[in-house]
C-alpha cells in the first residue's frame, strides 16, 4: 500500500493508542507489525525533517529553531517530505473485527488506511 509520510506520522500517535488497547491475539499482532513497519518510516522522516530544522535553523541553547525569516520556505520544504510516498506492506482490519470497541474518531480518521469495511450484505439482492 502506498501511503505518505505525512499520513504515517498523524497514524503513529494513533496507532500507539489502538496498540494500549486490549484486543484479541490476532488483532494485537496485526497491529503491532503495522506500528513496527510504520516506526521505521518514521525513524527516516525524523531525520531528514531534523536536517530541514538545521538547515534553516539557528541554536538557541540546546535547541535549533526554525527562523523566522525562513519559516515559509522550511514549511514548503516540509510539505514537499510530507508528500513523499512510500510502500508498506498493509493487511488491513475489517472493522467487524474489533468487536465492540470504543476508538476516538480522531485515531479511525488519522489510521485510516489500516481498517477496512466490511461489505454489507444486500439480503434482496440475494435472494434473486
Amino acid at each position: 500500500m502506498k501511503i505518505k509520510l505525512g499520513e504515517i506520522a498523524a497514524a503513529v500517535p494513533a496507532m500507539g493508542n489502538l496498540a494500549q488497547m486490549k484486543w484479541p491475539i490476532k488483532i494485537s499482532y496485526r497491529i503491532g507489525k503495522i506500528l513496527r513497519q510504520l516506526n521505521a518510516e518514521m525513524e527516516q522522516y525524523g531525520k531528514s525533517r531534523e536536517k530541514l530544522i538545521r538547515k534553516y535553523g539557528v541554536e538557541t541553547g540546546e535547541r535549533v529553531e526554525v527562523t523566522p525569516e525562513n519559516t515559509k520556505v522550511f514549511i514548503e520544504e516540509l510539505k514537499q517530505l510530507n508528500e513523499v510516498e512510500v510502500e508498506i506492506p498493509i493487511f488491513p482490519i475489517k472493522l467487524n473485527e474489533l468487536g465492540e470497541v470504543n476508538l476516538a474518531p480522531i485515531d479511525l480518521v488519522n489510521a485510516w488506511f489500516i481498517f477496512e469495511e466490511t461489505p454489507v450484505l444486500d439480503v434482496e439482492k440475494v435472494k434473486e
